[in-house]
This record gives C-alpha cells, structure tokens and sequence, in this order.
C-alpha cells in the first residue's frame, strides 16, 4: 500500500486533472449511453437482430461523442489534437 501512496507523491497536478478527465468521461459516457438506450427501449417491445445493432451502433456513437466533449472540456491541452483528429489535418 505504501508503494501505491508513494506513487501519487510523484504527481503534478497536470496528471491528477488527466485522472479526474478519464473518470468524468467514462461516468459521463455511461450515463449518457444509458439514457439513450433507455429512452429508445421504453416501450418494451422485442427487436430484431437489426434494430439491435442499429441501437448498438448509436450508443456507441454517443459515448465517444461525450468522451470527445468531455475531454475536450477538462483537458485543455488536449484541445489541439482533438482538434486535428475532428478535422483531419496533419
């Protein structure tokens, strides 16, 4: 336990902001997959093979927007590279 305190001893702040980002967008990320998949689930009807994929595949899809946002909210030194990985350019 004490090899595991003395780890965090070594951090900067930059690396605690880095953590808390990671965690608020998987907390985030998850809510907010839940709710879709809630909401579109509501009235309780079987789904074919299709419209479960295609529930899967936006769930998805709204996960890493949230991630995306999330860091891009509370992690601003990694503004850039979100920037060029959402546009594209080198």
């Amino acid at each position: 336990m004490k090899r595991f305190a003395h780890m965090f001893d070594d951090w900067s702040p930059k690396d605690y902001n880095n953590l808390l980002t990671i965690f608020l967008a998987s907390v985030f990320g998850s809510l907010g997959t839940t709710a879709f998949m809630t909401w579109i689930t509501t009235d309780g009807q079987a789904m074919a093979w299709p419209e479960r994929l295609l529930l899967s595949l936006g769930a998805t899809i709204i996960y890493g927007a949230i991630v995306l946002l999330t860091f891009y909210i509370f992690s601003p030194q990694s503004r850039p590279a979100l920037k060029r990985l959402l546009t594209r350019q080198d």
